[in-house]
């Protein structure tokens, strides 16, 4: 599913965050958007999701507007970059996010354990979700939306919290996990790397406006991206 914004405007504490008069992320691809610390590429995530609501604008998903009726299931998985979880296991929470959808209690345990076993969190499924480090809470918390398989899958900063040689296998492992549990994908980060291996679009956010990198002649990184 295209996720479009028409018009986008978010404002906090009369300080406007952001502005984006028109942008899509195409269906069936990821997208990367790019900014530094601060340049409300959480708040755009949280937008999609339906988590905040803009100030005006519109958003719209497979060409329908973004609505939260009560109880009604939304179309997005959202991984937080600081993932926070309920009480009891990991499975636990898995399989809530599951339950919350629907999904019927054999489907459930099959689609833990598969994606725990492509996450690497196989061994964690058991532990107390909530004594996890760093790097096994950013691991659990990707594949408890990876395990939604949802039309959109949003991921804040996916690598924050990741020790350096865990980084660099999961930067190896995302593009395959995206292909095989993900459709449409927005991920955000600061990193420029991050977005260069894991996005076939990247955009720039900065100063609350969003702008497409331009793709470059003769296979080059594309320009107009932050060093």
């Amino acid at each position: 599913m295209d996720v479009e914004l028409v018009g986008l405007r978010f404002v906090r504490d009369h300080r406007l965050v952001l502005d984006i008069p028109s942008a899509t992320f195409a269906s069936g691809r990821t997208s990367a958007v790019l900014g530094p610390n601060g340049a409300g590429k959480s708040t755009l995530l949280r937008l999609i999701a339906g988590v905040e609501r803009p100030t005006a604008g519109e958003i719209r998903i497979g060409g329908r507007p973004l609505a939260r009726p009560r109880g009604a299931a939304t179309p997005t998985a959202l991984s937080f970059q600081r993932p926070t979880f309920v009480r009891g296991t990991v499975r636990h929470n898995l399989d809530l996010a599951l339950r919350l959808r629907g999904v019927p209690p054999a489907e459930r345990r099959s689609r833990i354990d598969d994606v725990a076993a492509q996450c690497g969190i196989a061994p964690l499924l058991d532990r107390p979700a909530r004594r996890l480090s760093g790097g096994e809470a950013q691991r659990a918390g990707l594949a408890r939306a990876l395990v939604l398989r949802a039309p959109v899958t949003l991921l804040d900063e996916p690598l924050s919290g990741v020790d350096a040689a865990g980084r660099e296998r999961l930067l190896a492992e995302l593009p395959g996990l995206l292909a095989e549990y993900a459709s449409t994908t927005v991920v955000v980060t600061h990193q420029r790397d991050e977005a260069l291996a894991l996005a076939g679009s990247i955009s720039v956010l900065s100063q609350g406006r969003l702008r497409e990198a331009e793709p470059p002649a003769g296979g080059a990184s594309p320009a107009g991206l932050p060093d």
